[in-house]
């Protein structure tokens, strides 16, 4: 398609009140900002989301999400270095939702891929790290998936959950209206005990601060769900491990947007949309140009077909 007619496809979609999207490459779902009719269609096996019948949220702010932990949320050993990243930012932009990864680190082949995964971290260090990250970002949403390194050196086990409740405090003094979605820790072939007492003290804070009004959700990581056999290493997931995780995260957050948690980001000085690059041909005429030339660009790489 030569560039005069992708302007005035562009101008054409927008004049109908519609926006331009690219179709999507096999395992994106970076497309429109609309929402699935069966949103819970989600292949494990390949990070795809499956239906094609959409329609437009009534939602119109970011998700600003801070993925907080160590190794795990930087993704290593996963083949693209992106973990659950990017699988889960996928399915929330199927979902319709803006999405803004956030975060002092960057990782992974994902082009959104900001993160605050620190390697070999404790659930200390990590609160450390995220006193530097969180009032530059003021994330609405976080992902945390924080303690494994904890159980793995048997560092002061019984207070686990006093040091994670330390931490969702600070955030929550951070940013009062974030939602927080706390996971438990994969189960681990060294230290399975440490691990799984861990994970019962995440269960019973994550109760406890709901009861207290928090806007807090549990996502479970160690029900049997994600196996031994998926971790690489006995800690670190494989590919289809990290899609399992990012299918509990995205679980979690659509528990969350059901109870009406989520609220619009705090203005953090930096423009959401101008962090990402979306392939959309935006309803401002000022913009079909820019719109247009990036469609091309695609176009030219071979990344995106009419």
């Amino acid at each position: 398609m030569r560039l005069p007619r992708l302007l005035a496809y562009c101008v054409a979609l927008l004049a109908a009140g519609t926006s331009v999207t690219a179709a999507n490459p096999a395992g994106s779902c970076d497309g429109p900002r609309a929402v699935a009719a069966q949103p819970d269609e989600w292949n494990l096996d390949s990070g795809t989301c499956g239906t094609s019948h959409l329609r437009k949220r009534k939602d119109t702010f970011f998700l600003r999400i801070m993925p907080l932990g160590a190794s795990i949320t930087q993704g290593e050993f996963s083949s693209d270095e992106t973990g659950y990243r990017k699988s889960l930012r996928q399915q929330l932009r199927f979902d319709g939702w803006e999405v803004n990864m956030a975060g002092s680190r960057h990782s992974g082949s994902m082009s959104d891929n900001d993160h605050e995964g620190w390697p070999g971290y404790r659930i200390d260090q990590v609160y450390n790290r995220a006193m530097a990250s969180v009032p530059a970002f003021l994330p609405n949403l976080f992902t945390i998936n924080v303690g494994t390194n904890d159980a793995i050196q048997n560092y002061d086990v019984g207070s686990a959950g006093e040091r994670m409740l330390a931490l969702l405090k600070y955030l929550r003094s951070q940013v009062p209206d974030a939602t927080f979605i706390l996971s438990t820790l994969l189960p681990l072939r060294s230290q399975p005990n440490n691990a799984r007492y861990i994970n019962t003290q995440y269960r019973s804070l994550v109760t406890r601060l709901r009861g207290e009004g928090w806007k807090i959700v549990l996502a479970e990581m160690d029900d049997g769900f994600i196996t031994l056999n998926e971790l690489l290493d006995g800690t670190h997931p494989n590919d289809g491990g990290y899609r399992k995780m990012a299918h509990r995260f995205y679980l979690s957050i659509s528990d969350a947007i059901k109870a009406g948690y989520l609220a619009a980001p705090h203005y953090a000085g930096f423009d959401d949309s101008a962090s990402v690059a979306t392939p959309a041909c935006h309803r401002t005429i000022g913009r079909v140009w820019g719109s247009a030339m990036l469609v091309f660009a695609m176009l030219s790489s071979g990344k995106l077909y009419f």
